[in-house]
This record gives structure tokens, C-alpha cells and sequence, in this order.
């Protein structure tokens, strides 16, 4: 099985003995060997590189919470509310 990624900068990831050189914005197929590869892990915590089809669920929990707080308006004061001084 192959994956398939996209990455942010130019970098080089190995596979066994050869180097990928992955360019920026670029869809590439890369091998399962990149995995063993200590800048491909890096890379993706960085957000360097995402995977395609890798689902990113704390980033979607986020979103989430984000109308919750926005619909909340107990913080805004009322039109009404306005006095003159």
C-alpha cells in the first residue's frame, strides 16, 4: 500500500536507500518505507506534510466547539443597555 501526501515546504524523505524529494504544494504517492523515516513523522507533527485521507479528529472537535461559543451572547451587551452618561 502506498501514501499519498501533500507537503507545505520541499523536503526529502528516505525510502530504503533512495531520497524522495517531496515539492511544495505538489500531490506525491510515496512508499511505505518513508514511514520508517524519522522526518516523515516530523513532519507531519509539524504539519509540514498531511497525508491524504488521514482524518484529523481534534481539529474537527475544535471547529466544532467554535459556533458553540460564538452563539453564546450572554457576553455582548443589548442594544438596550445603552444609557447615556
Amino acid at each position: 500500500m502506498s501514501i499519498k501526501a501533500i507537503s507545505k515546504k520541499k523536503i526529502g524523505l528516505r525510502a530504503g536507500d533512495k531520497i524522495i524529494v517531496m515539492e511544495p504544494l505538489a500531490y506525491t504517492v510515496l512508499p511505505d518505507e518513508v514511514q520508517a523515516d524519522p522526518m516523515f513523522n516530523w513532519a507531519k507533527a509539524d504539519g509540514t506534510l498531511q497525508v491524504v485521507g488521514e482524518e484529523e479528529k481534534p481539529a474537527k472537535k475544535k471547529a466544532a466547539k467554535k459556533p458553540e461559543d460564538a452563539s453564546d451572547g450572554d457576553d455582548k451587551p443589548s442594544p438596550s443597555d445603552d444609557s447615556p452618561k
